[in-house]
């Protein structure tokens, strides 16, 4: 009804992509997001929310999938890309740096993770508080970080 090409029928795509690596399938989330990706740049643009949102699953299933180092690529290329379009104080530009330090940790470089992670704390306090959940997150991951520095 709505046709291909329309933002519900978008939202629904994405959705049904996020649910199925909710749902422990992260592969087919790749797929499926992966496959709608291209429409989504067609129709909205390179630079839409929604294909930056878009990236950062495929990003982030790709990562929880088994493939590290492809997920930390393809974060280090949305990362610049988010904070052009969305500045840096935006909230998802937070979450695609902690994104950037869990693949740069889970890739081997522990220094590296805990110096991204030291960086984003202070954004993050400033911008969401001393108590949000995220900021409370960093800290458990500069603790689990700096831990791994100390058994290298």
């Amino acid at each position: 009804v709505l046709g291909e090409d329309h933002h519900d029928v978008f939202a629904i795509r994405i959705n049904i992509g996020v649910w199925t690596g909710e749902h422990g399938d992260s592969e087919e989330a790749v797929r499926l997001l992966g496959l709608l990706l291209p429409d989504l740049v067609r129709v909205l643009g390179a630079d839409h929310p929604d294909v930056l949102k878009t990236r950062g699953n495929i990003a982030s299933w790709t990562g929880l999938h088994g493939e590290v180092d492809e997920a930390l690529r393809l974060s280090e290329l949305l990362l610049p890309d988010q904070v052009r379009v969305l500045g840096t104080d935006h909230p998802s530009v937070l979450i695609a740096r902690n994104e950037q330090a869990m693949w740069t940790g889970r890739c081997g470089d522990s220094a590296e993770a805990l110096r991204l992670l030291e960086l984003l704390l202070p954004d993050q306090v400033r911008l969401l508080g001393e108590d949000h959940p995220n900021v409370l997150t960093t800290r458990n991951s500069i603790a689990y970080w700096t831990n791994e520095q100390d058994e290298a």
